[in-house]
């Protein structure tokens, strides 16, 4: 066996000019039992998800944004509401969520 390093191809890459984070934004959707009828929320984390047993532990806020609109300015929406003290830490059961997305990485499509 030799000593020789082993290259590994990445199969996805971040864009250029794409910014890196530690600490990037995520996407939670959650649906928020109604009389009748569920709605489904939205919450924008300034940090990765934590995994906790039977819940999520999260720093950020909730938006009544359609999701398109905070994919598109969730950066400025953060911008703003650090400004304004608006962050809050929050901790959801996991049967709620129905999605987490992270907002920064933009896969390369060719």
């Amino acid at each position: 066996m030799s000593d020789k390093d082993y290259a590994i191809a990445a199969t996805a890459r971040v864009v250029s000019g794409s910014p890196i984070l530690a600490k990037p934004a995520h996407l939670i959707t959650f649906v928020q039992p109604a009389t009748g009828k569920s709605k489904q929320k939205f919450f924008i984390t300034i940090e990765k998800p934590e995994f906790e047993d039977q819940f999520v532990h999260v720093k950020g806020m909730f938006s009544e944004a359609s999701e398109e609109e905070i994919n598109n300015t969730f950066s400025e929406v953060l911008t703003e509401a650090t400004k304004d003290s608006t962050i809050v830490e929050m901790y959801f059961p996991i049967h709620r969520i129905s999605s987490v997305k992270n907002l920064v990485f933009r896969s390369n499509k060719k």
